[in-house]
């Protein structure tokens, strides 16, 4: 140990020195770490929210050609007799229901429709009509309408 007063201060502030250079230097690496692990969770959020909506829309797409799917099976399935209660089992609730206007001449087709049930789906519509005897007398299907 040296007996001189001012080299025992400088070695003793030399000694406190290095444990305040590495508790600064472990502050200082803490401090970057946790600003690391902010960014990289933000970017996890982000990441996790990109995916929940991509995960949305693929059910979303999945569920819209399941239901165009269905209409189009339900409405080759209709046959010309079948009742109100059959066209609404296999193509469910109508999205629109139009009375019919009726003609005086008898040669027309549709002069004993009472209604059309119509379904949409985008630019695709499915429609069934129907008699006074809620009877499928009729059924068309537009693209583009």
């Amino acid at each position: 140990m040296p007996t001189d007063p001012v080299q025992r201060r400088s070695r003793i502030a030399r000694t406190q020195a290095r444990p305040m250079v590495a508790d600064l230097a472990e502050t200082w690496l803490k401090t970057i770490s946790q600003y690391q692990l902010k960014k990289m969770s933000k970017t996890r959020v982000v990441m996790l929210v990109c995916v929940t909506i991509l995960g949305l829309l693929i059910i979303l797409c999945a569920a819209l050609i399941l239901h165009r799917n269905s209409l189009m099976a339900g409405y080759n399935q209709l046959q010309y007799g079948d009742t109100k209660q059959m066209v609404i089992d296999k193509l469910g609730r109508p999205q629109m229901i139009l009375e019919c206007r009726n003609t005086d001449s008898a040669a027309d087709p549709y002069h004993r429709c009472r209604q059309g049930y119509w379904y949409d789906f985008f630019i695709e519509r499915w429609i069934v009509y129907l008699d006074e005897n809620d009877i499928v007398i009729d059924k068309s299907y537009a693209v583009g309408y």
